[in-house]
């Protein structure tokens, strides 16, 4: 599995971009690879914490459906993008999702 932690500047509260932001989520659903997004908020940011299947499959959404999202719209700015490799033994133990995806 991989991981990404996401952070952008946002303009907008949350409430504010309600609609918005669930279009987003359920587009997401079908996203090839994505096992899991985790939502996050703090004084003018939001993003998440995403675990997906390989590095390839998060790239690849970064590059095609994130940051064109962020580039779209007014509210958003300062796309901030960290990987990570899970380790998937120690994760078991303490009960992190198995590598099924979403789409899958």
């Amino acid at each position: 599995m991989h991981a990404i932690f996401v952070l952008i500047d946002s303009t907008a509260k949350p409430a504010d971009i309600q609609g918005p932001l669930q279009e987003f989520a359920n587009a997401l659903k079908v996203r090839d690879g994505l096992i899991m997004k985790s939502w996050i908020t703090r004084d003018g940011e939001i993003g998440g914490f995403y675990l997906f299947t390989d590095q390839t499959s998060a790239e690849r959404y970064v590059a095609e459906m994130l940051a064109p999202a962020v580039e779209a719209q007014e509210p958003f700015s300062n796309l901030r993008v960290e990987h990570f490799e899970v380790l998937e033994e120690l994760s078991a133990v303490t009960g992190s999702p198995v590598a099924t995806p979403l789409a899958g």
